[in-house]
């Protein structure tokens, strides 16, 4: 499906693209140019998460410290973080994604039961029927059982 960005004139059109640095940052932001506004932003958030960790999972080689370190280097220049993850931390953050697969990840949102106003803003109602189910899941590592439960769907497959 093709979207224009009117905002930042901006075509996108289906199918696979290399982004640099500002043009991701165009994509993941754009709300403007999709049918459903900030649900399309996040779902393109989501989609955009899910593929650069693919691309991290297949960068990474747990059997060799070095390229292990060097992937740490560069991501610790691209990312902020706050004083209370060391590069060390990243490092093994990064070495236990090896063992992920497509069945590991659900990539979804919190259930919302509708939008409305408050005051001058927008808000996302959150389902407060499911509200406290979904967040025992998601901490307990449960999510996948707890969506297919009540009928939710995550976003699409989870790999590119």
């Amino acid at each position: 499906m093709t979207s224009h960005d009117p905002a930042n004139n901006v075509t996108w059109t289906k199918g696979m693209h290399h982004l640099d640095g500002a043009q991701a940052l165009l994509y993941v932001r754009d709300r403007y140019g999709l049918s459903n506004g900030d649900f399309g932003r996040e779902a393109r958030q989501q989609i955009f998460l899910r593929t650069m960790f693919w691309k991290l999972h297949d960068e990474v080689r747990p059997t060799d410290p070095l390229h292990a370190f060097s992937l740490v280097r560069n991501l610790s220049q691209a990312i902020s973080v706050d004083t209370t993850l060391s590069n060390s931390d990243i490092e093994h953050l990064l070495l236990s994604v090896r063992g992920l697969n497509g069945s590991n990840i659900v990539f979804t949102t919190v259930p919302y039961s509708g939008t409305g106003q408050v005051s001058s803003q927008s808000v996302v109602k959150l389902d407060p029927s499911l509200d406290q189910g979904f967040w025992h899941a998601f901490e307990y590592g449960t999510l996948p059982a707890f969506m297919q439960a009540h009928g939710l769907q995550p976003l699409g497959a989870t790999t590119p």
